[in-house]
């Protein structure tokens, strides 16, 4: 017996059309069908959502009849809904994981049964898949200015912005916040606003631009050279940081910390961020993040220097360490 490499099918295979990425267009028949088959399969975790129109959306479950059973059609069950709606063109918007699914079917059958309406529908040759957001929504009203113009930022979503009111220009090159400006492209419009995309294309942007991100989503946290030094040794001591180094402390060893810090307070790493968290005007949590090093295109990373006192009242301050750097890591990519 021996083990072969499988080679990898591009076209055919279940995991590749999964894994599709944001805004594509599926437009074979047999691959739209195929990733049809697996989402009916999973049926039990997809939430479906039927638009008929802008103003007709509803909530909807995919449902199985054994007496029925063709490969290129599919039925749902919209609950309460006794309106004839046959033969009629809608989108069914289906949502598995972190990935929606925008099918256009066509409705070839409706009936009412058991106080819900069953659809039946036809698969047609156009699938978009676009990637769920998974940044959490925070809302703010802060002015920033795109090509001279000002407008109020009111949500932000990682390097997503929700802009008012819409941008009316076709091309974005920039977008000033807080005096500080980034590249920027607009993903989308709508009736009132826009939804702009904020470019970082390194470590320097991302840096500066997180720094904004982090007021928002992370007000507790600053960057660790603007804490006094007191806060930042009682932190180190209380969290038993010192306690891992197996040298014999020496009577100024906490003045030379210090005196270390000084010296480089002053300096700017670009391979490296530092945040600590305070409660209640106290230092609880304290961690970094270094690039260690390159290879080729990819940047390796590396998490270091998590301390944080044992305290019950403060372990979301130690849960946020971990995620702000893997936040700030996504931003880079």
């Amino acid at each position: 017996m021996k083990l072969e490499l499988l080679k990898f099918d591009e076209d055919f295979t279940l995991s590749s059309l999964v894994s599709k990425s944001d805004g594509k267009t599926i437009e074979s028949n047999s691959d739209i069908s195929q990733l049809w088959r697996f989402l009916t399969e999973n049926r039990d975790s997809i939430k479906h959502e039927i638009i008929i129109s802008d103003d007709e959306k509803y909530l909807s479950t995919q449902c199985i009849d054994e007496e029925f059973d063709d490969p290129e059609s599919l039925l749902f069950t919209i609950q309460g809904r006794t309106l004839d709606i046959a033969n009629r063109r809608v989108v069914i918007k289906s949502l598995f994981i972190n990935t929606i699914y925008y099918t256009e079917f066509n409705i070839i059958d409706s009936d009412y049964l058991d106080e819900n309406t069953l659809i039946c529908v036809e698969l047609k040759n156009s699938l978009v898949i676009e990637k769920k957001r998974l940044w959490k929504r925070h809302a703010l009203d802060i002015v920033c200015r795109v090509n001279d113009n000002e407008y109020n930022i009111v949500e932000v979503s990682g390097n997503i912005l929700k802009v008012i009111p819409q941008v009316n220009l076709s091309l974005i090159e920039s977008i000033q916040i807080n005096g500080n400006s980034y590249l920027a492209k607009k993903l989308k419009d709508f009736s009132s606003y826009s939804v702009i995309e904020i470019d970082l294309p390194d470590i320097s942007s991302t840096k500066k631009y997180f720094e904004f991100y982090r007021s928002i989503r992370y007000p507790h946290l600053k960057i660790v050279h603007r804490t006094d030094f007191k806060s930042r040794l009682a932190l180190y001591n209380e969290g038993g940081f010192f306690s891992s180094f197996k040298e014999k402390r020496s009577l100024d060893f906490e003045q030379k910390i210090i005196e270390e810090w000084t010296s480089t307070s002053e300096g700017v790493n670009e391979t490296s961020i530092d945040y600590i968290s305070t409660h209640k005007g106290k230092c609880v949590a304290t961690s970094s993040l270094s690039k260690l090093t390159e290879q080729g295109e990819k940047s390796y990373w590396i998490f270091s220097q998590l301390c944080a006192i044992k305290d019950i009242n403060t372990i979301s301050n130690t849960l946020d360490q971990y995620k702000w750097r893997s936040e700030f890591l996504s931003m880079l990519t």
